[in-house]
């Protein structure tokens, strides 16, 4: 019983002590305040320098941060999700009779968004599916073309 009572005095000893032993937090300097005490020792040239190439980096900074907004908003798995559907799209176009002439041009598009998905890092699968429905379907209506027109002029 009495090394459980040392162990569990000296776990109490270091739960209390250990706060008030931990280094205390410093707080963090304003960083106005500083750039005022710096900035008053140096001469009015150079002050004013410093703030021009301050207010540049701010812009360049506030740019950055839109870029990469922008960024985050164009994700390259929706792009290859969308080749995808582009290329399912072709073939239930066709079987629309009103809207049927639109497929070849969904089928170009098709291809276009999985080659623009793989580049740019998407789901590989859904751009390939994409890029393979979309061209299949287009060689189909090009050799459908084909077969269509040398009937009509041989025959």
């Amino acid at each position: 019983m009495q090394p459980l009572t040392r162990n569990f005095t000296l776990a109490l000893f270091l739960l209390v002590s250990l706060p008030l032993i931990a280094v205390p937090k410093v707080k963090k300097a304003d960083n106005k305040a500083a750039e005022s005490r710096v900035s008053s020792k140096r001469p009015f040239s150079k002050r004013t320098v410093l703030r021009l190439v301050q207010k540049k980096i701010g812009k360049h900074q506030k740019k950055q941060e839109r870029k990469n907004r922008a960024r985050a908003k164009d994700n390259p798995d929706k792009l290859a999700t969308f080749a995808l559907i582009l290329g399912i799209s072709a073939y239930l176009l066709v079987l629309a009779k009103a809207v049927g002439f639109f497929a070849f041009f969904v089928a170009i598009a098709a291809v276009i968004a999985g080659i623009r998905a793989l580049k740019r890092g998407g789901n590989k699968f859904r751009a390939i599916l994409g890029i393979v429905l979309g061209g299949v379907f287009f060689s189909l209506i090009i050799i459908g073309f084909v077969i269509a027109f040398s009937n009509a002029s041989g025959g």
